[in-house]
């Protein structure tokens, strides 16, 4: 019984304040919840900094970089690249539209607010973006210069996946970084697409207690 009283206070609490919930295993675990997990809270758009981003702030330490991120929505994520590297550029790819083969982000409705939100968000970075509303197979022509960093948060299943990975790591410089999101067992498209590049370049790649994948080139 108290275990079914903290779950819906607990959810009560996140419906009061419109928060979002993110998942993590070992919070659920912990606390014999089902369908209710807890990674961390994002309050309106402020959500937790992820692994490459951090990464990426020790490796380049400071330098001024040009970035690029596929796949931005709302934006949060956009915002802790802007917020702690030191952007002189970022290409952010994102069509904005609802599509038959990925329905994962909700309705066409849900993604123009999503749109407005980022761009609300973003708003104090406006002379350091690019957006760029199209596929990420056809914004690549839209990148005319090489990128320093490439975060990679779009479609998750396996073909796009492995395009973009394959089409996008020409565009790093030499000791540049590709990562992205959702490396774990809820996307095992996504694990696939990055296992299999790796050993075709026979690069290493770097993942760490969240859900990020890093490769250096």
């Amino acid at each position: 019984m108290k275990k079914i009283i903290f779950e819906q206070s607990i959810q009560h609490f996140f419906n009061l304040f419109k928060l979002d919930i993110w998942p993590n295993k070992k919070y659920a675990e912990k606390h014999e919840i089902k369908g209710f997990k807890l990674f961390g809270i994002c309050i309106g758009n402020l959500c937790p900094e992820r692994e490459a981003v951090s990464y990426a702030k020790n490796y380049f330490n400071g330098k001024e970089i040009i970035a690029c991120e596929i796949g931005n929505f709302k934006g949060e994520h956009a915002y802790h690249i802007l917020k702690k590297l030191n952007i002189k550029k970022l290409y952010l790819i994102d069509p904005y539209e609802a599509y038959e083969e990925y329905k994962h982000d909700g309705s066409y409705k849900d993604i123009l607010e999503a749109k407005k939100e980022a761009h609300n968000l973003l708003r104090r970075w406006k002379d350091k973006i690019i957006w760029v509303e199209k596929y990420s197979d056809k914004a690549i022509k839209d990148i005319k210069e090489e990128l320093d960093f490439l975060y990679i948060d779009g479609n998750h299943y396996h073909p796009y996946v492995d395009n973009d990975i394959k089409k996008y790591y020409p565009l790093l410089k030499k000791r540049g970084i590709i990562s992205g999101h959702d490396f774990g067992k809820f996307w095992p498209d996504v694990i696939e697409a990055v296992v299999s590049f790796s050993k075709s370049k026979n690069l290493n790649f770097i993942t760490g207690r969240g859900s990020d994948w890093i490769i250096k080139k």
